[in-house]
């Protein structure tokens, strides 16, 4: 056979020779399927041809998108194949919602145990000092006596080894007379015993409270009862985080 008949049996195959000598048939279905990949927004494929052969390369954002792909080259005229080996499928993973973290919450404060020692025994000396004795008044009265100063300045020399605590002072009354003038009876009591103790400069913290008739250790049946009621208690306030609210 001839060139001349060479020639026309090569192009009537379809595999006309480019002047690079590369076969013209692949650079066109090349860059039809680059053409078409990018027109139908599926430009993460590559498309390179061997013969009427179409390898595709890239990633593909998901499985819907890869067979896309890979239709839409193979319907190309000319195309018998297309290779896919090369086309990835990368999954998007959907990150899931992350529920938001609660917000902390403030540890419970707990009191060291030299705090609780120290208030124990700061309550201690007050008793032993107190010893059974108390602050006398006479019905109605929240006027401090002779008798009763001179308590005060005992329990006074007892609460300078309470520093850093805080003493409740508690006012109390007996049954007689309406609740709501007790209350305040017991309370004009407390303040007496915490104006008359704060000229001593204590490095305890002095905390008023009053309870009128709620809280009577007697019968308020007898005057002996009654007279039991009404009465101050020095009581050394646990340790906590806030300081005890004081009577308003």
């Amino acid at each position: 056979m001839g060139v001349g008949a060479a020639v026309f049996a090569v192009a009537a195959a379809g595999l006309a020779v480019s002047p690079f000598g590369a076969p013209a048939i692949e650079t066109g279905l090349a860059s039809d399927a680059r053409a078409l990949l990018l027109h139908d927004e599926l430009g993460f494929a590559s498309a390179r041809a061997e013969g009427r052969t179409l390898i595709l390369t890239g990633a593909a954002p998901g499985p819907a998108s890869h067979a896309a792909a890979v239709k839409a080259v193979a319907a190309l005229p000319g195309v018998i194949k297309v290779d896919k080996a090369g086309l990835s499928i990368t999954e998007r993973v959907k990150a899931k919602p992350v529920a938001p973290e609660p917000a902390p919450t403030a540890p419970m404060a707990i009191p060291p145990k030299t705090a609780v020692r120290a208030a124990a025994d700061c309550q201690a000396a007050l008793n032993r000092t107190l010893n059974g004795r108390r602050l006398t008044y006479r019905l109605e009265s929240a006027r401090l006596s002779t008798e009763d100063r001179a308590l005060l300045d005992d329990v006074a020399a007892a609460a300078r080894s309470c520093a850093k605590q805080t003493i409740v002072i508690e006012g109390h009354t007996d049954a007689a007379g309406s609740e709501a003038a007790n209350l305040r009876l017991s309370e004009r009591r407390a303040r007496a015993v915490e104006a008359y103790l704060r000229q001593f400069e204590l490095p305890a913290a002095l905390v008023v409270r009053a309870y009128g008739e709620m809280r009577p250790i007697a019968s308020n049946n007898s005057e002996a009862g009654r007279s039991a009621n009404r009465r101050i208690d020095f009581v050394v306030a646990a340790p906590s985080a806030e300081p005890p609210a004081e009577s308003d």
